[in-house]
């Protein structure tokens, strides 16, 4: 039940204009192999599984996929009001 709850929500808000983003988190060694954690939206996916991830903070992270360490999916939800 509570999910189709969340269903309905989610497209209710779909429905008046609202688009969501989903947030990937990103654990990776940066370029002075310091492991790092980035909280963000995929801009760019490589098909070598490198990419380009805009941070919450704006920054933009070009990451290599030999520096991933680990990513998934956030269970944090960004949404947006389309004009």
């Amino acid at each position: 039940m509570p999910r189709l709850v969340s269903v309905s929500l989610l497209m209710l808000a779909f429905a008046n204009g609202v688009t969501a983003l989903a947030i990937e988190k990103v654990h990776f060694r940066d370029s002075d192999n310091k492991e790092r954690w980035v909280s963000g939206e995929i801009l760019v996916e490589a098909q070598n599984g490198g990419m380009m991830i805009q941070a919450d903070d704006s920054r933009i992270w070009m990451i290599q996929p030999n520096q991933i360490i680990e990513r998934r999916l956030s269970t944090r939800r960004c949404f947006l009001a389309v004009q």
